[in-house]
């Protein structure tokens, strides 16, 4: 049952003329051969008219995001009953719209909120919106290769006995590598100290469908959670869910929505979240459990190429659908020769290169991607690279002067060399990559430390307030 794809298609069989948004009239004009359009322009826009007949707006006979009463409202039911959450949301502007919303409705202006150093920017400036005082508590980080693992269950006790009256944490699970924090473990200890737990799984919305996946954040005890359903699942970009573990929160977190969401969603990206949930409910545990075998095969496979080490999580927890090779120092090139080869990676850096693996990818694909790798490999052995010396940031916890937002956007700052901005006051977040954790943030005063670790990454100049 797909309630917004059957709502779409009935409307688009109605003989009809569309006096309302949007302007393009169900693609009318896309249909058209135009002068000004050479051949393979109008190929593209024709097959375009055929997606935009359902590009539909509010209007009667087809419901409302902001006020769901039918096909919206069931598809959201059905995806509660799925996913196992009290309620679930439809987003159309991305998890960034669900993070905000989880955190102005489970937070007030002066709170104490633990937040993972590698939360997404999208968490600081909610906070910063918010007016809440930011605690970070630091992720581990694997100094062979720099990548970000995550944080620990007896740092966020430790967290608590310096911030006792903390409201919460927003933390990040899984990260971009894949990499899985202790959730159940953390969920008790926040819950303990009656606080809240938020997770941005962005890129585990397809944890929890297949015991060789991780378990989900609602499974964990997480009170609210927001996934990207276009990173791991079948959406298109900007779809994502929100999910809910107790309806208490609800009234708040659809008024927020409400403040924040766009007034113009779009049906395309709701229908797919419609699909996405449907086939997950049918095809995800099959379909998981095929990908995870044939990505166990790659990876043995693959260890006979030396010069390949694929990233196992370092003792934590970690996706096997994401698959991260490291080629320390190479990396750069590495993804060069592979998009050559028609192959192209999520993110690389200097040390690896990251690959997300979906439902969509089949034996086919995965075997074409392990023969690109096969084919590149002593080519990449032969790159010779200068061995650089990185100071590891390993952080602590401290809580950070995140401005007001009002502030923030007054604030008139000068870019200068690193060297010249110690003691002075940043304006803006440093986050070198990898490991993609912020070493600066806007307030902070510039030490030795920190001009030490942004030489390190070749960060030569930084803005600084006036």
């Amino acid at each position: 049952m797909m309630p917004i794809v059957d709502m779409l298609v009935q409307h688009a069989k109605k003989e009809k003329i569309s006096m309302h948004m949007p302007g393009h009239k169900a693609g009318m004009l896309f249909s058209y051969s135009h002068p000004f359009l050479t051949e393979e322009y109008s190929s593209f826009l024709r097959n375009l008219a055929e997606v935009a007949k359902h590009d539909v707006t509010e209007t009667l006979g087809v419901d409302s995001l902001h006020d769901p009463k039918g096909a919206i409202l069931k598809a959201m039911e059905l995806t509660a009953s799925t996913y196992g959450a009290a309620s679930s949301f439809f987003l159309v502007n991305g998890s960034t719209c669900g993070v905000h919303a989880m955190i102005y409705s489970s937070f007030r202006r002066g709170d104490t909120v633990f937040v993972s150093s590698d939360c997404h920017m999208s968490v600081f400036n909610a906070l910063m919106v918010t007016g809440c005082n930011v605690v970070v508590v630091p992720v581990k980080v694997d100094e062979d290769t720099l990548i970000p693992l995550a944080i620990t269950p007896e740092d966020v006790r430790k967290a608590y006995e310096m911030f006792p009256d903390s409201k919460g944490i927003v933390m990040t699970r899984p990260n971009y590598y894949g990499v899985c924090a202790d959730l159940a473990a953390i969920s008790e200890i926040i819950h303990e100290n009656k606080g809240v737990v938020l997770v941005d799984e962005a890129h585990g919305g397809h944890f929890g469908f297949n015991k060789k996946i991780p378990e989900s954040a609602l499974s964990q005890g997480c009170d609210m959670c927001v996934q990207s359903a276009h990173k791991t699942l079948q959406s298109l970009n900007q779809g994502a869910f929100l999910h809910i573990a107790d309806n208490k929160y609800k009234d708040k977190v659809f008024r927020a929505l409400k403040v924040i969401e766009t007034t113009s969603p779009s049906f395309l990206i709701l229908a797919t979240l419609d699909f996405t949930r449907e086939y997950m409910k049918n095809m995800g545990r099959e379909r998981l459990d095929e990908l995870a075998d044939s990505l166990n095969d790659f990876v043995s496979r693959l260890e006979k190429y030396e010069d390949y080490i694929i990233f196992d999580g370092c003792g934590f927890e970690k996706d096997i659908t994401r698959l991260v090779v490291c080629v320390k120092g190479k990396g750069v090139h590495f993804a060069r020769m592979l998009a050559d080869r028609g192959v192209y990676c999520e993110m690389y850096n200097d040390n690896c290169v990251v690959f997300i693996l979906t439902c969509a990818d089949d034996k086919d694909v995965i075997e074409r991607l392990f023969d690109t790798l096969v084919s590149v490999y002593d080519e990449l052995s032969k790159v010779e690279v200068e061995e650089k010396s990185i100071r590891v940031y390993k952080g602590e916890i401290r809580e950070i002067n995140l401005p007001n937002f009002e502030t923030y956007m007054n604030l008139e700052y000068e870019t200068v060399d690193v060297k010249e901005a110690v003691g002075r006051i940043s304006s803006q977040f440093v986050i070198p990559y990898p490991p993609g954790i912020p070493v600066i943030f806007p307030y902070d005063r510039i030490n030795d430390a920190h001009a030490d670790i942004c030489r390190s990454y070749c960060i030569e100049r930084i803005n600084v307030i006036k």
